[in-house]
């Protein structure tokens, strides 16, 4: 419509028109010639070969358009309600208060008046500042014909600074410039790119940032956190040409998706339409809720009542606001396209790798043969120095102690009459921290070097086992040994054999406490972190674990936590697991992990059937739960709100819907329906209570407002609940991408980004957590409205992660 007004009705402008605006489909104008050129210019407009028609209705004195009632007050405009038979007034929408409010200041020489009884509410303030920051993403890029747009199968990616080898923490960043399907540069930007590197082998990947230069090129940066062969994948969803005519298309109307309530009274009941505003002169029943600002309508059946709306269901009315030229763009061919590379992969390293990498270029550019050690070589050679061993210093072994203690030992068993079982042979690990080289240069002419004891600081840890075997197998994981740890300072002598006070109570035969004064002789880092990772009950020490490239930054990150800060991209896959850059995540892989979790609280499921899978893990999974009153399963009247319990570990789980409106082609319970804010407002909250939201699938097909505003009044509702009842944990889901389909219009992933970001913007700086979904399954690359296998299991792991710490 807007081409149309600009290229169209321009020409067939004969200055004629003093005054003009338009919502939608709603067209208010002032004419200042005859009523014949008036109706002459109609006429012609409707003679052209174009979809779009008129239908006009003019007045000299009044005329309803929309909500209002315009009227000429003397030689000036005035406005009042227009208000439709109904069974209580009509709430005027906001953003059709300032409709006119920048008409022509004059008609025929006089001043205009706008006189709106309600100002703009603050709500409507906070939904358009949220609105026009998500609108500066939103190219301006005019559709002319097919080949024009953007061709990802044309278009090129190359690494923009090239090296062999890259290391874990650097940033790769490629190039993408893109190409019409003639083969030409594009010279603008715009275009929908979604990117990420994986390795399929590590069972990783992670997104890419897209910074775009405006003039058809694009850098992508990726974060480098694993090692190994690493690919590039980068799909162009739509060119910019589409999402300009998305985004049109999606505020061209109040959605493309039509209700019909079912009312029920006695033994009557009747079918009417529903939606955010009818065109009907028939009575109305309107269904607001004032505090929100949120309002519906239905078509009020003759003899029933307004409030016998008992079941809602949706149809898809079949209204396009795309021409059929844009059309081409969103076939299924020209969605989601592979932009080529011209590389196979890029080698990632460790820093060592990368070190030696460096090591080598810095001889090769020095022109150093491989044989040649290099400076130092030559230094020593200078310098006639040689490497020795460092003599340590001297021990007495007891030798006859040691021949003899068999013997003795057998005799102590005897005489005490301990069995097998009481016997334990205790050792120690070591993990030094500090530690002098075994090695030293010097003086060619020197043979030797004075003996000392080297620093060799460390933690040790005392594990063991008993002679009859009975704890050998199971020794990691029920032994408990008490941990002295200590920092080596002066120097004492080697023994042969340990110093052990050791004391076993057969009460409690899991139970050995050791206390030992000696010195480390082994040192076995593989047994240690293997010792560690099986025996949780030793917690501390999971900070010896060495440092790898999976460890890397676990150590120096906190617990994932409600209020958390994010970034972009928020986390990366590895081994399957998803791992946060910001904040440690706890993996949940079985049903003891969400007991644990959730015994002795209730956790509330608000939204939609991607956040319903929740309950159906609980209950259709891993069995920590059951259905109260319900026989279903899978996503069968998934509309319905449903109720799990486990009685024995006092575990309360519900799901409901998050209110009009749903998409569902069969009637649902209306009743029970209740806006997310409102659902918030009947919570007590407190420290047992977890109340997890999502929403985002079932608003791709109205306009962006309307998100917006549930979004806000989400977040308000979530403060009142904080002032009563701070320690209540809120979790707050992103909605996740979804199947490619032609029907793009409807339910494209434009629409879904556009409400993510309108989330990430609501909640920033409010103590939720939030779950990036969309981050997620963007980088695992699956494409499915509900997410399955390991990809839920880590949106659900870190969900629970923030609601138990």
């Amino acid at each position: 419509m807007e081409d149309f007004e600009n290229n169209t009705m321009k020409v067939y402008d004969n200055n004629s028109i003093q005054g003009y605006k338009r919502y939608i489909n709603y067209i208010f104008l002032i004419w200042r010639a005859s009523e014949e050129e008036h109706d002459t210019w109609v006429s012609e407009l409707n003679g052209l070969s174009t979809p779009i028609k008129f239908k006009t209705n003019k007045s000299l004195a009044e005329i309803d358009f929309l909500d209002l009632r315009i009227f000429k007050d003397n030689t000036s405009l005035a406005t009042t309600l227009f208000q439709k038979p109904m069974d209580r007034n009509s709430i005027l929408l906001d953003h059709l208060k300032n409709i006119f409010s920048n008409c022509p200041g004059e008609i025929e020489g006089e001043k205009n008046i706008a006189n709106f009884s309600t100002p703009i509410s603050d709500l409507q303030k906070k939904i358009n500042e949220v609105f026009d920051k998500i609108q500066l993403i939103v190219p301006n890029a005019t559709f002319t014909y097919l080949n024009r747009t953007t061709n990802g199968q044309k278009s090129k990616i190359f690494i923009a600074s090239p090296r062999q080898k890259y290391c874990i923490g650097e940033e790769f960043v490629v190039q993408i410039d893109m190409y019409d399907h003639l083969g030409r540069r594009k010279e603008y930007g715009g275009d929908f790119i979604r990117a990420r590197i994986f390795s399929d082998e590590r069972k990783a990947s992670v997104c890419g940032r897209v910074e775009d230069f405006n003039n058809g090129s694009y850098h992508v940066s990726f974060p480098l956190y694993w090692e190994g062969q690493v690919k590039v994948s980068a799909k162009l969803f739509h060119p910019s040409e589409g999402i300009s005519a998305l985004w049109r298309a999606r505020h061209a109307s109040l959605g493309v998706l039509g209700f019909e309530g079912k009312f029920v009274s006695r033994n009557q009941e009747a079918t009417t339409k529903c939606g955010f505003k009818l065109n009907t002169d028939k009575e109305v029943c309107e269904y607001v809720d004032p505090d929100d600002e949120n309002a519906f309508y239905c078509i009020k059946p003759e003899k029933l009542p307004c409030g016998s709306l008992h079941d809602m269901k949706s149809f898809d009315i079949h209204l396009s606001y795309l021409s059929k030229e844009e059309q081409q763009m969103f076939k299924r061919s020209n969605i989601g396209v592979e932009i080529p590379t011209h590389f196979k992969f890029i080698d990632v390293a460790i820093i060592q790798s990368k070190a030696l990498s460096l090591l080598n270029d810095l001889k090769a550019k020095k022109g150093e043969a491989a044989k040649d050690g290099g400076w130092f070589d030559r230094f020593k050679k200078r310098s006639n120095l040689h490497n020795i061993k460092v003599q340590r210093e001297a021990a007495a072994a007891e030798t006859e102690a040691a021949e003899s203690y068999p013997s003795d030992f057998a005799k102590i068993i005897e005489d005490r009459g301990y069995s097998m079982d009481h016997i334990f042979n205790v050792d120690e690990n070591g993990l030094f921290w500090k530690k002098m080289p075994a090695r030293t240069f010097i003086a060619r002419q020197e043979k030797s070097m004075p003996g000392y004891k080297p620093a060799k600081d460390r933690i040790t840890l005392l594990l063991g086992g008993n002679a009859s075997e009975i704890y050998r197998e199971k020794k990691r994981a029920t032994l408990h040994t008490s941990i002295e740890t200590y920092f080596s300072k002066s120097p004492s002598a080697h023994r042969s054999s340990s110093s052990t006070d050791s004391h076993f109570d057969p009460d409690h035969p899991h139970q050995l406490t050791v206390h030992s004064s000696s010195d480390i002789t082994t040192q076995s880092c593989s047994f240690l972190i293997a010792t560690i990772r099986q025996q949780e009950s030793v917690s501390p020490l999971k900070s010896l674990i060495c440092e790898t490239e999976d460890t890397m930054e676990t150590n120096s990150k906190p617990k994932c936590q409600t209020g958390m800060s994010l970034s972009f991209p928020s986390g990366y896959f590895l081994n399957d697991l998803w791992i946060p850059v910001y904040c440690n995540l706890t993996p949940y892989r079985n049903g003891e992990d969400y007991i644990r979790c959730l015994q002795g609280k209730k956790l509330f499921l608000i939204g939609d059937s991607t956040i319903r899978q929740f309950i159906m893990h609980f209950t259709e999974g891993n069995n920590i739960v059951k259905y109260f009153g319900y026989r279903g399963k899978g996503f069968s009247q998934w509309q319905n709100t449903l109720l799990a319990l486990n009685m024995e570990k006092d575990i309360y789980v519900s799901f409901k819907r998050h209110g009009f409106p749903l998409e569902s082609s069969m009637f649902y319970y209306f009743q029970e329906d209740m806006y997310t804010s409102r659902q918030i407002d009947m919570q007590g909250g407190g420290k047992d209570t977890i109340i997890m939201i999502t929403m985002g699938q079932h608003f791709r097909q109205f306009p962006l407002h309307l998100f917006i505003k549930r979004a806000i009044n989400i977040r308000r509702a979530i403060e009142r609940l904080f002032l009563r009842s701070p320690d209540t944990k809120v979790i707050i889901k992103t909605e996740n991408i979804r199947e490619i389909t032609n029907m793009v219009e409807r339910l494209g992933d434009f629409h879904g980004y556009c409400q993510y970001l309108v989330l990430r913007e609501v909640f920033k700086g409010l103590d939720v957590g939030f779950v990036d979904a969309w981050d997620m399954s963007v980088s695992s690359g699956i494409e499915n409205v509900h997410p399955p296998g390991k990809l839920l299991e880590n949106i659900m792991s870190l969900s629970f992660t923030f609601a138990c710490l």
